[in-house]
C-alpha cells in the first residue's frame, strides 16, 4: 500500500521530536505538505525513475506544441518513429534562417525561447504528414497531495528520500529548530540515493538500449 502523509509525517515527528499536530508552531501541517509536494517532484527528477510516453497530434502547418501536462522535462520526442535532434533557436537559425517558413518532415525540435512547456519543431509538418503523431518521453510529475490522509504518489522505495528531503527544509528553516549541521546530513543521505537510482536508471537504459 502507498503511504500516506500521516504516516510520513509520523516517521519524521520521531526525528524532530514533535508531536503528531506538530502543535509547537516551528512548523505547520500546510508547509509541510507542500515540502512533500515540492521534494516528491524533486525525488522524480533528481532519480529519473519515472517515465511517461504520450501522444500530441501533429497539426498540419503548425510547427509550435504543447508538453503533456504532467510532464516535468523531456527525454526525447519521436516523430514517425524516428528521434527528433534537440537543438535551439539560436542553431537553427545560424542554419537557416527560413526554417520558420519550411514544411516537411520534422528533423529538430527547440524548447528554448518559447512559452512553459511547449516546443517547436524545425518544419511544420505537411497535410499528408500531419496523419502522423509526435511521441514525447518525459519525466512524469508526480500528483501532488492535499490533506494527511492523502496517499503520495511516488513509489514506495522512494518514501525514504522524500522524508529526507523535507527534514533538510524543516531544519534549514530560519528558526528556534534550525539545524543546519542535521540538514546537511539529510542533504547528503537524499543526494546519496539519488545518485544511486540515476545509476540504475543508466544501466538499464543500457541493457534495454
Amino acid at each position: 500500500m502507498a503511504t500516506t502523509v500521516t504516516q510520513l509525517l509520523a516517521q519524521i515527528d520521531e526525528l524532530v521530536l514533535e508531536n503528531s499536530s506538530f502543535s509547537s508552531g516551528l512548523w505547520t501541517t500546510a508547509e509541510l505538505i507542500d515540502f512533500i509536494n515540492v521534494v516528491s517532484a524533486n525525488v522524480i527528477l533528481d532519480s529519473q525513475i519515472t517515465k511517461q510516453t504520450d501522444t500530441v497530434d501533429a497539426v498540419a502547418a503548425t510547427r509550435s506544441y504543447s508538453e503533456p501536462a504532467d510532464s516535468m522535462s523531456i527525454d526525447r520526442i519521436d516523430f514517425d518513429n524516428i528521434a527528433l535532434y534537440r537543438t535551439s533557436r539560436g542553431y537553427l537559425d545560424l542554419e537557416n534562417k527560413k526554417w520558420r517558413t519550411e514544411a516537411g518532415r520534422p528533423a529538430r525540435y527547440h524548447q528554448d525561447q518559447l512559452p512553459s512547456k511547449t516546443f517547436e519543431v524545425d518544419k511544420a509538418p505537411t497535410a499528408a504528414l500531419a496523419v502522423l503523431d509526435f511521441h514525447v518521453i518525459s519525466t512524469k510529475l508526480p500528483a501532488a497531495v492535499a490533506a494527511i490522509g492523502d496517499a503520495l504518489t511516488v513509489p514506495d522505495y522512494m518514501v525514504i528520500y522524500v522524508k529526507f528531503g523535507v527534514l533538510e527544509k524543516m531544519l534549514s528553516k530560519q528558526g528556534e529548530a534550525q539545524d543546519l549541521a542535521k540538514a546537511a546530513y539529510c542533504k547528503e543521505r537524499y543526494e546519496f540515493g539519488m545518485e544511486l537510482f540515476k545509476n540504475l536508471m543508466s544501466e538499464k537504459a543500457k541493457d534495454n538500449g
